[in-house]
């Protein structure tokens, strides 16, 4: 056997059969193979036999460049091709013994760092041979670029408008309106030049805007040209927020969780027709919560704010569910600077260019329980079913955002026929009444009671209330009982009257008792004029001023109010009740009651005091008695209602009640029990008593010579239904088991 690796002559050669191979020879990255790969010869003797072999290269190679990564960052790159092949690259590569066929390149983006690397082509194909000379395919890594759009107003046609970029990567220069690609991301300022056609001049505004360039994203430049320059300039000059009255500065506080209404006043400094957008951003502290882009309301911005006209104002509804506290405002105007402008230092509300934060307060729930007051043959027309009707103008004007209502059992009242001038002092002994209900039932302070009675005329007296406090009655006409309504839980948030019609606060700062600042009227969507009254006035047109808006908000905010009082828990008490007028203090009848006990007031303006027969006190408590709103000028009427611990053994002493001013304390009323306690003790107090029971009512009659007045409550909880000061009177019990209190003006009789 013989091997070779190059041409070679056999000396000699033995005659016979001969077998020739050739192996396929690998070079560097190339493969040769021989042909033939294999035969076989006889040699003759004296032949000259020649065994020729040819190499053929049978791969090819391909050079795959990759550029544009930072040193030391890796490619992505895959090379996939004939029989399978596939092979990822991280940099430049020469790939050699492929077969030849078609090979597919494909570059992946890369990241660095906080960039990302787009590769160009993401993929191609090429084409192997088997040839020395390799293919070749490149990928470039780049970070792609953006745009920016440049839109020119105001030319006329056939105008060229000149731009200048300048920014990473040096200046451009745009001819015309357009979009310029391929721009390095970063900060870019586009500069307008001047234009001029036919002999004018036209001046760009602004004359350069400066604009970030994001990666893959199309930057907005627009330029707004004028003949003779931009002379005219469009300003913010307000914006508020409004839930039913606000000021120009924005000072009155919203509600948190209730629709208001943002208006945006944008003024201009001469006569135009220019109708720019106005950009609203509203933020939750730090966050972005909403960006929205007005269009103009007008064919031109006004000169002056016309706060009373709604179209005047770019305006822009706000869910409750966005005013909160941590409320902030961004306005800006033009944000496209679309319009020619001489000022635009002025487009932006606040001037500071920082969101503008807003006060939102959380308010209390406004919780009221209506009762149906009998009064003679009269009923008081509240029930479930329109309980609403009563609340309608009190959730439109008062600073609240959650309203309750409950109707309680009808109450009768001891008052038979309601005046119209209350000459018979009978509205006022509903009031009382109803104060003392209140005390029994036991209600939570933030509890209001609205007695609704039934009148026979349709103009007079229609209402009663406290200032402040936590009761009101009102007249059933509806729909004047819900103004009359909003009217009395005004005075209960502690308003005096304002002065229109009436005397009233001195304090209110706009004359006649009109609101002073617009209103807005969120329901028809419609601004209420400056010069309506407000609704504590005795004017029509009625709507509340940012004085009583905020006053009512300040009041409930501080006075109790923050958190749902838990109803006291009900025992034996004593209920003292009674009036003050112009100072002198007329006591009711106290009574036996099962309620809660009072605590004793912080601010007292009286002290009741329990005594016995010797003048000794068995008990005492300070409490601040509730002025009566409507009384005659020059005249005050307070009413009070407390309940005092009672027992057997405070009854068995018991002989009289004191009530003192404890301002001055010289003024005092004395009631004594009519019933002497020895003769009660021989008597057992009886006050011979007949209770006659229909199926829903029950007729008293007494001896009322001993005992001054009765009180009809439930048999088994103890709520009263009604008092009885003329025996035979009847009261109404909803067919429920009730029992009749006695009171001989200090102690107390239970008959059933």
């Amino acid at each position: 056997a013989y091997s070779a690796t190059s041409t070679r002559r056999i000396l000699p050669a033995m005659p016979g059969r001969w077998r020739q191979t050739a192996s396929i020879v690998t070079i560097g990255i190339a493969v040769f193979t021989p042909t033939p790969a294999s035969r076989d010869t006889t040699v003759l003797a004296g032949d000259t036999l020649v065994l020729g072999v040819t190499y053929t290269r049978t791969t090819g190679a391909l050079a795959v460049a990759v550029l544009g990564l930072p040193t030391g960052t890796n490619a992505n790159v895959t090379v996939s091709g004939p029989n399978g092949f596939t092979r990822t690259l991280t940099a430049t590569t020469t790939l050699g013994l492929l077969p030849p066929g078609v090979y597919t390149v494909t570059a992946a983006p890369v990241s660095a760092g906080a960039a990302s690397y787009t590769p160009t082509p993401a993929t191609q194909s090429v084409t192997v041979t088997a040839t020395a000379v390799a293919a070749g395919a490149t990928v470039s890594y780049a970070l792609p670029g953006g745009s920016i759009a440049i839109a020119a107003s105001g030319l006329p046609a056939g105008s060229t408008p000149v731009f200048t970029l300048s920014g990473p990567g040096g200046p451009r220069t745009q001819n015309g309106a357009g979009t310029v690609s391929g721009l390095a991301p970063g900060s870019w300022t586009v500069s307008a030049a001047t234009v001029s056609n036919a002999g004018t001049t036209f001046t760009p505004s602004p004359a350069s805007s400066t604009v970030t360039v994001a990666t893959g994203g199309t930057a907005t430049a627009s330029f707004a040209y004028s003949a003779g320059g931009a002379g005219t300039n469009y300003t913010i000059s307000a914006v508020y927020l409004t839930q039913a009255i606000q000021k120009l500065d924005n000072s009155v506080a919203l509600v948190a969780n209730r629709n208001a209404l943002l208006r945006v006043f944008v003024t201009a400094t001469a006569a135009n027709s220019a109708r720019p957008d106005v950009r609203v951003r509203l933020y939750d502290g730090p966050t972005l919560v909403s960006t929205t882009t007005l269009t103009a309301p007008e064919s031109a911005v006004r000169t002056t704010i016309a706060e009373g006209t709604l179209a005047s104002t770019w305006n822009l509804p706000v869910p409750g569910t966005s005013v909160r506290p941590g409320l902030r405002v961004l306005v800006d105007l033009d944000p496209a600077q679309a319009i020619p402008d001489a000022n635009r230092n002025d487009n932006v509300w606040p001037a500071t260019g920082e969101p503008r934060p807003i006060t939102v307060n959380t308010v209390p729930t406004f919780s009221v329980r209506f009762i149906p007051v009998i009064t003679g043959n009269d009923t008081g027309r509240v029930t479930t079913a329109n309980r609403e009707s009563f609340l309608v103008t009190t959730r439109r004007l008062f600073p609240l955002q959650e309203v309750v209502s409950e109707v309680r059992a009808p109450f009768t009242s001891s008052a038979d026929t309601l005046q119209s001038n209350d000459a018979n002092g009978r509205w006022l002994t509903v009031l009382s009444e109803m104060n003392a209900l209140r005390t029994t039932d036991g209600a939570p302070a933030s509890t209001y009671y609205y007695g609704v009675v039934r009148v026979r005329y349709t103009s007079g007296v229609a209402g009663y209330g406290y200032v402040p406090g936590r009761a009101a009655i009102g007249w059933d006409y509806l729909p004047s009982g819900d103004n009359v309504a909003a009217h009395e839980w005004g005075h209960n948030f502690s308003r005096n009257h304002a002065p229109c019609g009436t005397s009233g606060d001195p304090n209110y700062p706009y004359a006649g008792g009109v609101i002073g600042g617009f209103g807005w009227n969120p329901s028809t969507n419609t601004i209420v004029s400056n010069t309506a009254t407000d609704i504590m006035s005795y004017c029509s047109t009625n709507w509340i001023s940012d004085y009583n808006w905020t006053a009512v908000m300040n009041h409930r905010g501080t006075a109790g109010f923050a958190a749902p009082a838990q109803a006291a828990v009900k025992g034996d008490g004593l209920l003292v009740w009674g009036r003050v007028i112009d100072g002198r203090i007329e006591l009711e009848p106290a009574f036996r009651v099962q309620a809660p006990i009072t605590p004793a007031a912080r601010n007292a303006s009286h002290q009741v005091e329990l005594l016995d027969d010797g003048g000794a006190v068995l008990g005492s408590l300070p409490f601040e008695s509730s002025v009566v709103d409507h009384v005659e000028p020059g005249h005050e009427q307070r009413h009070f209602a407390v309940v005092l611990p009672w027992s057997a053994s405070l009854e068995e002493r018991l002989a009289a009640v004191r009530v003192r001013d404890a301002r001055l304390p010289l003024r005092t009323a004395l009631q004594r029990a009519v019933v002497p306690r020895a003769a009660a003790a021989v008597s057992g107090g009886d006050p011979v008593a007949t209770l006659d029971r229909t199926a829903r009512r029950v007729r008293v009659r007494w001896d009322n010579a001993s005992y001054r007045m009765a009180m009809v409550r439930d048999a088994s909880t103890g709520e009263l239904m009604g008092f009885v000061r003329r025996p035979g009177a009847e009261v109404a019990t909803g067919g429920r088991a009730t029992e009749v209190v006695f009171s001989d003006g200090v102690r107390s009789v239970v008959r059933r």
